[in-house]
């Protein structure tokens, strides 16, 4: 089966993104981008509309930061294959890197000029995604962000509450993060949610008080 318009325009992006980003160490996972820095992994994700045909589409860029200890620890199941795929713990759409901060998607159709297109988007990240993952360096820089404004780009209040106690604890900051978990569980306002913050702390072995 031959590709989607939409997938080709991508395809082209990606690959004038990893040409200017390769001397920033990044890769190309087709049609993704990923990167090793220090202890987590920065990735540019290409994201299609479900909607789309093989004539007409959209698509958007999610930028990610991920790393195999707290990707386990939130699903249990190890870090994809392919991490810049993974959307735990940080995820940011790449038009929120720029004013006004709305989402932003390419249209592609059989009047696009591809190569334009393509172009367009590349500069977009090119310009855009360097700035956003310089924040996010590595788990220190995470957990830094998170005592700092208890929140990250892809994730609800409480599920950064309990990125964050995952963070300490890892840390070595086993009282913060027991805290953090007391917490979320005190303002927990269903038992599914306490469910969840039980199943966690298990599984990242987190004491929880009796």
């Amino acid at each position: 089966m031959s590709q989607s318009l939409t997938a080709a325009t991508i395809s082209v992006t990606s690959k004038l993104v990893v040409a200017a980003l390769a001397d920033k160490g990044f890769k190309r996972k087709s049609p993704h981008l990923l990167r090793q820095s220090q202890d987590v992994v920065h990735g540019i994700h290409f994201q299609s509309s479900q909607w789309g045909t093989a004539s007409d589409g959209r698509f958007t860029v999610n930028l990610i930061v991920t790393a195999p200890a707290l990707y386990e620890g939130w699903t249990g199941r190890p870090l994809p294959a392919n991490p810049a795929t993974a959307s735990h713990p940080i995820q940011q759409r790449i038009g929120f890197c720029l004013p006004p901060k709305t989402d932003l998607w390419w249209t592609v159709n059989p009047q696009t000029d591809t190569e334009s297109l393509a172009q367009e988007a590349a500069g977009v990240i090119v310009q855009n995604a360097p700035a956003f993952f310089a924040l996010f360096p590595n788990m220190g820089a995470i957990l830094a962000h998170l005592r700092e404004t208890s929140s990250l780009p892809g994730l609800t209040r409480q599920q950064a509450a309990l990125t964050h106690a995952h963070l300490a604890h890892l840390a070595g900051a086993s009282g913060e993060a027991e805290n953090l978990l007391s917490v979320a569980l005190a303002l927990a306002t269903n038992s599914l949610f306490k469910s969840t913050v039980q199943e966690f702390a298990n599984r990242v072995g987190i004491s929880m008080p009796q």
